[in-house]
């Protein structure tokens, strides 16, 4: 059983690495229809079956709720296998991959180190901020004459695709841990040095930024969050970097000093940056993103009327179906488009009402315990532990704002990795439970310095 968890341990780690830096361009490599990721799904319940203990887990109120909300998805999945065949199991993804998270759950909470973890994404994620760049350049320059996996959508997909959603949710992650984690962590691989790493994390940020709103405001709200969690000192010095970059930014758009790229009808540049904002809480005319938020407004407003409103109220049109095309709303020729650019309405419109709100009880009971958890291991004076807490809900927090813009939990490239962030939330909700006035044996000495003032004995126990 030892030889399938390291298995399932290094295939995970090789996917989320590759979803991270080759995003869509990784997520294609295999065989028509079968991908990477069912690799990874096959591991991961092959350790379920394995290791059938993690059945405790579901003493947890989050995994209960996890546990139900994929029973029903499961329910609205079976029954149309035989009509949308490989579709439905495609379509089905957004809950089954939370069969990866109970995977990584159980693997937590029985032995996997926590430094491990911490350090095994200090090292393989140091280059990332550097890499988006270029990786943008090379997109941007080469274009049409990139290599492409010749299946796929849009006649091939290229071997290097920029989403600025998911590049997002993954900066606000490395700003957790460049801010939380590596000074509570004396055994963190560091990141780059913060002279390289701020500089290439703010260029990354405008690029993400420009491109895409609902990464924009993924990464904005994450990053308040974080910032108001990190000390005081941290803080100030995020905030002179962010300081310098505006003035810096102000004045090359005032005096054109850098070039300008533009796509479509965006371009990379501090003014975009501007637009973007401004498109998040009205219309911007003259600008397409305008149209696309009206586009989607009225497939979301759709999705709502037939569900709360309709006909679907119960059963949701179930896994298979093209909502795209159902609905109305297809815009592709190839009609690629199945899903709208909304993961949690995406659950609505096939799960119903049932799975929605199974779907949101479960996130919300999920955040709740881990910040009860950071209390609890701040309270302890365990500054590891509970900045693993603020990392693992800033990336959740970021997640799921991009998810309620873009198609983030249908697809690999953010399914995988906020599955495998919720198994590391589950996990460390589980690993082990801090009473009071406990009288189970305390394998952990607690330093009674860092004891609250009103606590008599406090006990870590399994």
């Amino acid at each position: 059983m030892r030889l399938v968890d390291n298995f399932f341990l290094s295939i995970l780690s090789f996917t989320l690495l590759g979803y991270a830096y080759g995003n869509k361009g990784f997520a294609y490599i295999g065989i028509t229809p079968f991908y990477i990721d069912s690799l990874t799904f096959t591991t991961a319940v092959t350790v379920l079956i394995l290791r059938p203990r993690w059945f405790r887990l579901i003493k947890d109120p989050a995994v209960a709720l996890l546990t139900l909300f994929m029973i029903w998805g499961a329910a609205r999945t079976i029954p149309f296998i035989e009509t949308y065949g490989i579709d439905t199991l495609r379509d089905s993804v957004i809950w089954a991959w939370g069969l990866i998270a109970l995977a990584v759950a159980h693997l937590v909470r029985q032995s996997l180190p926590l430094h491990a973890i911490v350090s095994w994404y200090g090292m393989t994620m140091r280059w990332f901020v550097a890499w988006i760049p270029i990786a943008f350049l090379i997109y941007i320059l080469m274009g049409d004459t990139l290599a492409r996996w010749p299946w796929g959508p849009e006649g091939g997909v290229p071997i290097i695709v920029f989403k600025g959603g998911d590049v997002g949710v993954q900066l606000a992650g490395i700003l957790a841990f460049l801010l939380i984690i590596i000074p509570a962590s004396r055994n963190t691989t560091p990141l780059l040095s913060a002279w390289i790493t701020l500089p290439c994390w703010l260029a990354s940020f405008v690029v993400a930024a420009s491109i895409n709103r609902g990464g924009f405001l993924a990464l904005l709200i994450a990053s308040v969050f974080v910032t108001y969690c990190a000390r005081l000192k941290r803080v100030a010095v995020l905030g002179l970097a962010l300081g310098l970059f505006v003035m810096l930014g102000a004045f090359s758009a005032a005096n054109k000093v850098l070039p300008e790229y533009r796509r479509g009808d965006r371009a990379i540049s501090v003014e975009q940056l501007s637009t973007n904002i401004q498109s998040i809480f009205t219309d911007v005319d003259n600008f397409g993103g305008t149209g696309t938020k009206h586009w989607r407004l009225e497939w979301w407003n759709s999705i709502i009327a037939y569900t709360f409103d309709g006909e679907y109220f119960w059963t949701g049109k179930g896994f298979g179906i093209n909502l795209a095309d159902d609905d109305g709303f297809q815009v592709t020729a190839d009609r690629s488009l199945r899903s709208p650019h909304n993961g949690h309405l995406t659950i609505l419109a096939r799960m119903g009402v049932p799975g929605f709100v199974l779907w949101i009880l479960f996130l919300l009971t999920l955040l709740s315990r881990l910040w009860k958890r950071h209390k609890k291991w701040k309270s302890l004076g365990d500054d590891f532990q509970a900045g693993l807490c603020i990392w693992v809900l800033t990336f959740l927090g970021a997640a799921m704002i991009n998810a309620t813009f873009d198609v983030y939990l249908e697809g690999p490239m953010g399914g995988i990795w906020f599955w495998s962030v919720v198994g590391l939330a589950l996990g460390l909700i589980n690993q082990q439970t801090v009473t009071k006035n406990s009288h189970v044996h305390c394998p952990i000495k607690v330093n009674p310095d860092v004891r609250p003032a009103n606590s008599k004995r406090f006990c870590i126990s399994r």
